[in-house]
């Protein structure tokens, strides 16, 4: 069985959104072009301060 994710905000909406994509494509595109979700996760664990850059954006409510 998967655990929620849906805490992580993977969208690029806002410049904090992008400077938390920023790192991780950095940090994992240069090794692994074709990287998985599975890897972001794993990193996200290695750094989890960066979990903080994009925290406190509110998802939008699409649909609505």
């Amino acid at each position: 069985m998967m655990s929620d994710k849906s805490h992580y905000r993977w969208t690029v909406d806002t410049i904090e959104d992008f400077k938390l994509i920023k790192k991780i494509l950095s940090n994992l595109y240069p090794i692994n072009p074709q990287f998985s979700m599975q890897d972001c996760l794993k990193l996200l664990q290695k750094y989890p301060e960066w979990e903080r850059i994009n925290k406190h954006i509110e998802q939008k409510a699409y649909g609505k």
